[in-house]
């Protein structure tokens, strides 16, 4: 998200929200980008970059995508918006276990 907002020329605000509903955690990022990411079925493939330096792109993607499943959580993206600008959603969806609380 940061990197994607770096390359924005207006607007360059990420705005990162956190709420619970019953047994579930829920993080929504949104970021605006200047170049539109490839994405399939909620998934952004990592993959597919505008890098000079393809080897090492999409790894905090991974990670992000490794740790959530890890717990037992989901990942979904999306882009909206218009022709002047469009945004990235990223909605975490994350099981709360007695067992993954740190008191």
């Amino acid at each position: 998200a940061y990197e994607a907002t770096e390359k924005c020329k207006q607007d360059r605000k990420i705005s990162v929200s956190f709420s619970r509903f019953r047994e579930e955690q829920f993080i929504c990022v949104q970021n605006p980008v200047a170049e539109r990411p490839l994405i399939e079925a909620g998934q952004m493939k990592v993959d597919h970059t505008s890098k000079s330096e393809k080897e090492n792109h999409g790894l905090g993607i991974r990670n992000i995508m490794d740790a959530v499943a890890r717990v037992g959580g989901m990942v979904q993206r999306r882009i909206e918006g218009g022709e002047e600008q469009e945004y990235v959603f990223t909605e975490i969806q994350l099981p709360i276990h007695p067992d993954n609380v740190k008191k």
